[in-house]
């Protein structure tokens, strides 16, 4: 019955749900064989990402169609802004130490291929995507020798 669906994702994660969901409360759809972002990345899948180029390539991917509400092809500063706050707090960042929206936007012209729009494409999403998230790790203390370097002991 449609009163067994789930509610919609919480208003501070407008994007955390973007699949449909069955009657009992099973998500259809591309990223139905994964979980939500915030439930999916713990700081050892994030290394785990950041160690295995494949994985990272195919997850790159997924986020990428998630975050692009509009469907445009392009992840727009809001969209990136969204996958910023959900990678962050699943990572345990605190809210004080979170990007706001002109420091994304600084990031993401470091990645954009040279547009102009403020927009990133799907071509440049994996290096912007790896670089976020190992200054997530890093800032929620949780990096383990992702950049190569040996983890304090």
């Amino acid at each position: 019955a449609a009163s067994d669906a789930p509610a919609a994702a919480p208003a501070s994660s407008p994007h955390a749900a973007p699949a449909p969901a069955t009657a009992s409360g099973e998500e259809t759809g591309p990223l139905s064989s994964q979980p939500g972002l915030e439930r999916s990345l713990t700081p050892g899948y994030a290394h785990a990402l950041l160690t295995s180029p494949n994985l990272l390539r195919e997850m790159c991917q997924r986020y990428f169609v998630k975050y692009d509400a509009n469907g445009n092809g392009l992840l727009e500063p809001s969209e990136a802004m969204a996958l910023v706050e959900d990678l962050q707090e699943g990572l345990g960042v605190p809210p004080e130490a979170r990007p706001n929206e002109q420091q994304v936007r600084v990031l993401i012209s470091r990645y954009d291929g040279a547009r102009d729009d403020g927009c990133l494409s799907a071509e440049h999403f994996s290096d912007w995507f790896t670089f976020a998230l190992r200054a997530t790790m890093a800032k929620s203390g949780q990096q383990q020798s992702v950049a190569g370097e040996a983890a304090p002991a």
